[in-house]
């Protein structure tokens, strides 16, 4: 859980290519380690020292800003929860002792004062008095665990929140709808918005188990009664797809989760600052914050736009359906992989020109966006509907694929409705 030393080893290889070596000291267990290396390269000059002593200066000067930039996160969004001035609050749910702390620190870093849990008991205990008003946290970053599943399927269950669910196959899920909605509802808006993190789902169909060198293959891959993928792990998802939240993949990425924080966080400013923009036509904002509010109404157009929309996920699906919609656009066409996407755009017999454009999740079971993409530009040469790749991948190595298959644009999630207000307008020719 806490990493496998593929990073030491592929340092310690770097070391010796460059004529060094890379060791560790240590004292015993629980006491730590120091890691040393040594590498040969020549020695600067003190004349180039006193040449570059400016541009040296500037990149630690620089190197400052960002970290500045990274603390004040949550300055940034106090003054749109009326709480200028104050420390904003989060709570962190993590399995691995190293990943609670080593993400403790990077939230601290950006500001916030961080309560963390590494028992999910804890963490429904907590969820009970958000929902009964007793909590003041801006979010929550949770690790979507099996342990975490079933301790939250249990709690959400046991409140009324989930209806027809039960462990055995073939069972499905709902939200109560009795009439007692309106009341559950409210108690549910009460909850803190989530950052859920959790592995992406790996497909067997790739590997031959039958083969003894894959025999790891089929315990790690196939589907278990406790898994994400179970109907208990179903029910959760589509809780959490019900409420405030975003799902972001394992590992953590610092940066992703920064983004998805702030994601949730400007939702949950929109809504704060909804009183506000009632009572006045120009909402203020505290000095020194430099976050902007959306201006939803600026997407809306009275051109009609039908979207194809391919995304696995079905909380990012709702997602971006809800972004698209408070955009000012409903017709959307929703394909839960490539190949289904594939199989909509055939089945139209204006093909892909039935659609004005097309936004695609890279990685999907069955056939991802790239192969989907040079399908369609392969079956379609001469159509010119624009199709925007949207995915946490932000390497440039996978942008560069992108291109290369057809993809006329990129977005990485959690993209900003701005970034998707931009792509509509630009390729779309909105005015």
């Amino acid at each position: 859980y806490d990493g496998t030393g593929l990073g030491l080893a592929i340092s310690r290889k770097l070391c010796e290519a460059m004529g060094g070596t890379m060791w560790a000291e240590s004292q015993g267990l629980g006491k730590g380690s120091t890691f040393h290396f040594c590498i040969k390269c020549k020695a600067v000059s003190e004349d180039w020292m006193k040449e570059n002593q400016k541009s040296r200066k500037q990149l630690a000067s620089g190197a400052e800003s960002l970290r500045q930039l990274e603390r004040d996160l949550s300055v940034d969004y106090a003054a749109h929860f009326k709480r200028p001035g104050e420390k904003l609050s989060v709570v962190l749910y993590d399995e691995s002792d190293m990943l609670r702390s080593t993400l403790s620190v990077v939230l601290k870093r950006w500001g916030f004062a961080v309560t963390v849990y590494g028992n999910a008991k804890d963490l429904v205990g907590y969820m009970s008095k958000a929902m009964d008003g007793e909590v003041t946290d801006v979010a929550i970053i949770a690790e979507l665990s099996n342990n975490a599943v079933d301790f939250i399927y249990d709690w959400a269950k046991g409140r009324g929140l989930l209806n027809g669910v039960s462990a055995g196959q073939g069972n499905t899920f709902s939200i109560q709808s009795s009439g007692d909605d309106k009341r559950r509802s409210s108690d549910t808006s009460k909850l803190p918005p989530f950052v859920l993190s959790t592995w992406p789902v790996v497909q067997s169909t790739g590997f031959d188990t039958s083969d003894p060198r894959c025999a790891w293959a089929k315990d790690s891959v196939e589907g278990t009664e406790s898994s994400i993928d179970s109907v208990k792990g179903t029910a959760v998802r589509d809780f959490f797809s019900s409420i405030r939240s975003h799902l972001i993949s394992r590992p953590v990425r610092h940066n992703r989760l920064r983004r998805a924080l702030e994601t949730v966080l400007d939702e949950k400013a929109h809504h704060a600052d909804a009183a506000d923009t009632a009572r006045t036509d120009s909402p203020t904002r505290a000095s020194g914050c430099t976050r902007r509010k959306v201006d939803f109404e600026d997407g809306v157009s009275g051109q009609h736009l039908r979207i194809l929309l391919a995304e696995d996920h079905p909380v990012n699906m709702k997602v971006a359906k809800a972004v698209l919609s408070r955009l000012g656009h409903s017709d959307v066409t929703a394909a839960k992989d490539g190949a289904d996407a594939l199989a909509k755009v055939q089945a139209d017999p204006a093909g892909l020109d039935a659609f004005d454009i097309v936004l695609m999740d890279l990685h999907m079971p069955i056939m991802g966006g790239i192969e989907c993409t040079q399908q369609l530009r392969k079956l379609y040469p001469d159509c010119k509907v624009p199709i925007i790749a949207v995915t946490a991948d932000a390497i440039e190595e996978s942008r560069q694929e992108c291109f290369d298959a057809g993809f006329d644009s990129y977005l990485t999630k959690p993209f900003r409705i701005e970034q998707i207000q931009k792509a509509i307008r630009t390729f779309c020719k909105l005015q």
